[in-house]
């Protein structure tokens, strides 16, 4: 049976989370007794792509609140805070960036 104090801890979803900051944010996150970082990105297990909407719906799933450290040129930006705006919502995506 888990460590009951694991269930009491707040789950963090981190987008980005192999990144330079989500990194340091996943670390500063998991030596805290309150908080459960739940990482997530391209190099995760399972792989989180942020512009999938899919993917970040069920990324989603069963989390408090999520930290966005997505990084890389605007457009991948823009349309990865878009996805993760329109999963939040429980909405399609309003449209594409070219």
């Amino acid at each position: 049976m888990p460590d009951t104090m694991e269930f009491s801890r707040k789950p963090i979803l981190v987008l980005g989370a192999s990144g330079y900051i989500g990194v340091r944010v996943v670390s500063a996150l998991a030596g805290r007794p309150r908080y459960r970082p739940i990482e997530a990105s391209r190099h995760s297990a399972p792989p989180v792509d942020a512009t999938d909407l899919n993917a970040v719906t069920v990324a989603l799933q069963n989390v408090d609140c999520v930290i966005n450290c997505i990084a890389g040129n605007d457009r991948a930006m823009v349309l990865a805070t878009q996805t993760l705006c329109d999963a939040a919502r429980g909405t399609p995506l309003a449209g594409s960036f070219t």
